[in-house]
């Protein structure tokens, strides 16, 4: 079974089984935001809107000033391997 997300619907009914110091629990549970209504929801909300960007670095020059030593001579290793 592939049942996520559940809520009580109905009655919940107990009966006291004495000789047997137990007790019988009756209720009925109903599918909440199962797998399929969720594949629903994706469908309706419609497609994913398109990304666009201006293609710039996304580091800025005040966080490539703050290298420490060791990261300043990984990208030099790195340069003199490339």
């Amino acid at each position: 079974m592939n049942i996520r997300q559940v809520q009580f619907s109905g009655n919940l009914v107990t009966k006291d089984l004495s000789p047997r110091d137990a007790w019988r629990v009756t209720f009925t549970l109903a599918e909440y935001l199962s797998v399929s209504e969720k594949a629903e929801q994706r469908q309706t909300t419609g497609l994913i809107q398109e990304q666009q960007g201006e293609g710039a670095a996304t580091v800025s020059a005040a966080e490539a000033e703050a290298l420490t030593g060791f990261e300043t001579f990984l990208g030099k290793l790195d340069q003199a391997l490339a």
